[in-house]
């Protein structure tokens, strides 16, 4: 059998020895490969793997030999479904790839931001030595809000990570996710302000971010979330300067500056 791999930069040596050790010719094709070199390799090919590389209506149709699709990963945008349905070919993917891994990247992130690290860490390898001074404080993720755009299986781990292990309030927009998906995630649905929009979620995150910093404790939530800068939110110069670095997809400082979390 002849099977195509595309985007061989990621490295799957295990995959790759199986199928060889099972006596099929492996071709491994690059990031980037032009839509005529993939039909060209496709020409003779019974299987083709892809993750990236776009498995376009013309790539099919050059493949009168195919007769599956397999997604190395979760999405599948990028493969004309309807010319694969239209030959009868099947195409798979792989669900539940990574969600506990790329869920406790972005609670790692998290906790980075939160706690400094970096700037600790770079202080140490510079100095060999932090002082625990009022610059490198860092602040708790229990209690505070964040805000998740989507709650598909990644969104949902992130939820109950950050629910169930830190204690924090979590707001989540998602029009395509029913209430039992919220309740398992143990998320507020945000309802959206403008029709196909996050904007709700954003701001009703950023709501909680003004009412726990003018609390006595002075709280301080990670507002991570997408959509328009929220209305009534600080205009100071140096709010707009830290909205400017940050982009659209983070909700600015409160007046005064200091730390997003």
């Amino acid at each position: 059998m002849l099977i195509v791999r595309t985007d061989r930069e990621l490295e799957v040596p295990r995959v790759d020895a199986a199928l060889r050790a099972e006596g099929h010719t492996l071709v491994l094709l690059p990031d980037g490969v032009s839509e005529d070199a993939l039909a060209a390799a496709v020409a003779e090919a019974d299987l083709l793997l892809m993750c990236y590389t776009p498995i376009t209506a013309r790539v099919i149709a050059a493949a009168p030999r195919l007769k599956g699709i397999v997604k190395y990963g979760v999405g599948i945008d990028a493969i004309d479904i309807e010319a694969a349905k239209a030959r009868a070919i099947p195409v798979v993917n792989v669900p539940e790839y990574a969600e506990e891994t790329v869920a406790e990247g972005a609670m790692t992130l998290m906790l980075a931001l939160a706690k400094r690290l970096k700037p600790i860490q770079r202080a140490m390898d510079s100095q060999g030595w932090a002082w625990p001074t009022e610059a490198w404080m860092g602040h708790d993720l229990s209690g505070k809000t964040l805000g998740l755009v989507g709650l598909g299986k990644i969104g949902t781990n992130v939820a109950r990570m950050a629910g169930a292990g830190f204690r924090m309030r979590v707001l989540a927009y998602d029009p395509n996710a029913d209430a039992a998906r919220f309740e398992k995630a143990g998320a507020t649905r945000c309802a959206p302000v403008g029709r196909g929009t996050a904007s709700g979620c954003a701001q009703a995150t950023w709501a909680a971010t003004r009412r726990r910093r003018s609390s006595p404790r002075g709280g301080r939530p990670v507002p991570r979330v997408s959509g328009p800068r929220p209305a009534g939110a600080a205009r100071s110069p140096a709010a707009r300067a830290a909205w400017s670095r940050t982009g659209a997809g983070a909700a600015p400082p409160a007046p005064g500056g200091g730390s997003r979390c």
